[in-house]
């Protein structure tokens, strides 16, 4: 899931 790790880093809370 290197999508949520990406969100993560982006400080965005984006569980799509």
């Amino acid at each position: 899931m290197s999508y949520r790790n990406s969100n993560l880093q982006r400080g965005r809370k984006v569980s799509c």
